[in-house]
């Protein structure tokens, strides 16, 4: 056998050294609890996923067990859940049975942590577009006249003249100019002459 390791040469004594310190409280930072998560959008906020017809989707508001296989607060499509639970053509077996598959599967969360969407086979289609059908005839229109031209601009309005100073008031006429004056009389005639005696 091979000979034992020699023995290591044993460490100097230690010196006593003073007991160490006592922790000191952490700082005020690290008790308290680490920054939330922005909240998630309400749900009805949400576009709820419409199509295709037979399809089942699921949201997880929250999943302790697998947090990091899906995005909370998206909608996804439960391809298993259809393939092997029927949840495309049973409306129970994708937001009843398959609701609770998730919440266990997400550590045994609460059932309202799991948001199911159902879209049956079965699902009116969507409306057609308006077909664009012909107006209703009418009768026929008069024959169309070449339009007249465009009136030409028309000059601004007069600025309007300032109010009389007592709008209750007519204003004033203009007096009367004299009459022109007539003509002077004829000079007087002479007179005759006296008589003579």
């Amino acid at each position: 056998p091979p000979p034992p390791p020699p023995p290591s040469p044993s460490p100097p004594p230690l010196s006593p050294s003073p007991p160490p310190p006592s922790p000191s409280p952490p700082p005020p930072s690290l008790l308290s609890s680490p920054p939330s998560p922005s909240p998630p959008p309400p749900l009805g906020t949400l576009p709820i996923p419409l199509s295709p017809p037979g399809s089942c989707y699921f949201l997880l508001t929250t999943c302790p067990a697998n947090p990091t296989v899906y995005a909370l607060n998206t909608w996804y499509r439960d391809f298993w859940g259809e393939a092997n639970r029927q949840a495309a053509v049973n409306e129970n077996a994708c937001e009843q049975v398959r609701r609770q598959d998730f919440a266990n599967w997400c550590g045994g969360v609460p059932l309202f942590s799991v948001t199911m969407h159902f879209n049956s086979l079965s699902s009116p289609p969507p409306p057609p577009p308006p077909s664009p059908s012909p107006p209703p005839p009418s009768p026929s229109p008069p024959p169309i006249s070449p339009s007249p031209p465009p009136p030409s601009p028309s000059p601004p309005p007069p600025s309007p003249s300032p109010p009389p100073p007592f709008a209750s008031s007519p204003p004033p006429l203009p007096s009367p100019s004299p009459p022109p004056p007539s003509p002077s009389p004829p000079p007087p005639s002479p007179s005759p002459p006296p008589p003579s005696r």
